[in-house]
């Protein structure tokens, strides 16, 4: 009892933490406030969680696996045909979130007389909102024709900005990436419409998907209009247009491509099962290949490891030597050969010989019931110390532990024989055994 008292505490503490993170678990508003909007571990109707259980569970045991990405693609070794889900991302990797534009390589605006801002090239700034009847400005688009499936090849222009030169390699070698976008991204800005009208397939990619934005009458509401406008886009195939914006295009670099939508919404949980949106994620997410939703632009991070470190560097044989050698080295430490040696060690401890030694000069010094009495006398402040008892209450105590009430012999007021002396030397002793076993209890 005394054990369980004494361990009180930190047994509190420990199931204060099991409760804890059981709650936290089971909690589904912890889930949705914790995790950005667009994630993958979000569970509100702005999350992704659904777009991924769903690519998850219908996936064989034999394919490829869904992942989240925690790093910017420069530091990851990615499988050359995998597909990088970016949805709604609040930065632009290679740039912080917070970068002054004048200083992250995006031209400096020119104000007009008025005050105001215009961008190079006369595009509609990021977050104008375009009046019902009128069309955005226009970007070159490439001339299409809805009739052939098979795109000729696109590039980008050789200024661009859209991806990092670690994307670059990744598409290049096979790689696609999806970018869903609500907000300007690089070189990429997004213009916003009062109303979606004349949303429209112009190229004949993503056979089955005809229709990506929700009726107005289903439940919950159609997410915001916005098409994309930028020079990059310059040579990459517009495949659906939002008021003769750009809303979806795909562009096609080395054996790998870049999709831009201008909806992250529409693999969110809200709205993944609207038109025909679930069909364009297992196209654009087939069974085939290795998925990777990339938190990194949602502010979620990981650094490699040691091990991750040591590979990269090339020493990733050597690492396996290290381990087979710290077990062979491990096995070999704890298996004897030949007979056993002699394990005798001293037990005594520095206390005995101590006593020891002070035992001569007592029996000197003292005559025998003065030894039993100094002796009851210590007995007797153990007993008051450990037990806290005062008055009649200890010598109960004290005569208890003796087994006897007789203490004249105990007193040191007469000279004692040696059989005398013995004997109250042995009963103390048995006296102080009951005395620490009562404790131990």
């Amino acid at each position: 009892m005394n054990w369980f008292l004494r361990k009180l505490p930190l047994i509190a503490a420990l199931t204060a933490i099991v409760v804890g993170l059981v709650w936290l678990d089971d909690d589904s508003d912890f889930k949705r406030e914790i995790f950005p909007a667009r994630s993958m571990h979000n569970i509100s109707t702005k999350g992704a969680s659904l777009a991924y259980r769903y690519l998850k569970e219908t996936r064989s045991s034999n394919a490829p696996g869904v992942n989240e990405l925690l790093r910017m693609i420069d530091f990851s070794r990615l499988e050359p045909d995998a597909v990088v889900l970016r949805l709604g991302p609040e930065f632009k990797p290679g740039e912080h979130a917070n970068d002054d534009p004048n200083k992250s390589g995006n031209p400096k605006p020119k104000t007009t007389p008025s005050g105001s801002t215009a961008p190079a090239g006369g595009t509609v700034p990021a977050g104008s909102t375009v009046p019902a009847g009128t069309t955005p400005p226009k970007t070159k688009k490439k001339a299409t024709n809805t009739t052939n499936g098979s795109p000729p090849p696109a590039r980008l222009n050789p200024d661009s900005t859209l991806l990092t030169s670690g994307e670059l390699k990744f598409v290049n070698s096979g790689g696609r990436l999806v970018i869903m976008l609500d907000e300007s991204y690089g070189p990429i800005e997004v213009v916003k419409h009062s109303d979606a009208f004349r949303l429209e397939k112009t190229f004949n990619l993503w056979p089955g998907v005809n229709s990506v934005r929700s009726d107005p009458r289903a439940v919950g509401q159609p997410w915001p209009a916005r098409s994309l406008s930028s020079p990059a886009l310059n040579e990459a195939l517009t495949v659906f247009t939002l008021n003769d914006g750009i809303f979806a295009t795909q562009m096609f670099i080395g054996t790998g491509d870049v999709v831009l939508i201008a909806a992250p919404e529409m693999f969110s949980n809200s709205h993944i099962g609207n038109g025909d949106n679930l069909k364009l994620l297992t196209i654009l997410a087939s069974s085939t290949r290795p998925i990777y939703f990339d938190e990194f632009v949602h502010g979620m991070k990981s650094k490699p490891g040691i091990i991750e470190l040591l590979t990269r560097w090339g020493m990733g044989m050597a690492l396996v030597v290290m381990s087979v050698g710290s077990v062979v080295l491990f096995w070999r430490g704890r298996t004897s050969l030949g007979p056993q040696e002699d394990g005798h060690t001293e037990t005594r401890t520095q206390a005995i010989d101590f006593v020891n030694s002070l035992a001569p000069l007592y029996n000197r010094a003292l005559e025998p019931h003065q030894a039993i009495a100094l002796h009851y006398k210590n007995f007797i402040h153990s007993v008051t110390i450990q037990s806290g008892l005062r008055g009649a209450e200890l010598r109960a105590k004290i005569f208890g532990l003796l087994g006897t009430d007789d203490e004249s012999g105990l007193s040191g007021k007469r000279p004692l024989t040696s059989p005398e002396f013995y004997s109250l030397l042995k009963t103390l002793n048995e006296a102080y055994g009951r005395l620490e076993r009562a404790h131990r209890r």
